[in-house]
């Protein structure tokens, strides 16, 4: 567990990836990896100061979970990368969870030591694809994360 945001951290993450592909391998169902990263972090800790980078990055966590099904997983990958696992799920689901993130993150004023902040996360999604290598998959996903920031982030890319 993350000690900071209490969601899974990338050890338990990646545990839960790979008992996802073997049981994929039986159900023949997809799954979806969201890679969502908080647009321009790096100014609310050097605005408001790091406890207060904490403090939202323990908000938006309980705002992503809140928006997720239960048998997703979500896991802060590092810093203020959150990395998903979409169980039984098609590329086009899995952009309609995306989208619901965005919109949840965008629309909620994070009240943050007596300050209102407005954020975004910008999301690179992809779909799983057997016999593909869990790493590329994740590679995908951080690519298409890649082009949402420099397409102008607050925005969902696919690969």
């Amino acid at each position: 567990t993350d000690e900071l945001t209490g969601l899974s951290n990338r050890r338990d993450m990646k545990e839960k990836l790979f008992y996802e592909t073997n049981r994929m391998a039986t159900n023949r169902k997809p799954f979806c990896l969201l890679l969502a990263d908080i647009d321009d972090f790096k100014q609310v800790n050097d605005n408001h100061g790091h406890d207060a980078g904490d403090l939202t990055l323990q908000a938006v966590s309980r705002v992503m979970q809140a928006a997720l099904r239960k048998k997703d997983v979500i896991s802060r990958w590092g810093g203020e990368e959150f990395l998903m696992l979409l169980p039984e799920t098609s590329i086009k689901e899995g952009r309609n969870t995306a989208s619901r993130l965005l919109k949840k993150i965008t629309g909620h004023q994070f009240s943050i030591q007596g300050t209102v902040l407005s954020l975004s996360v910008s999301i690179g999604l992809t779909q799983y694809t057997p016999p593909e290598d869990l790493e590329k998959a994740i590679t995908k996903a951080d690519r298409a994360l890649y082009q949402a920031k420099s397409k102008g982030k607050c925005r969902i890319e696919s690969v």
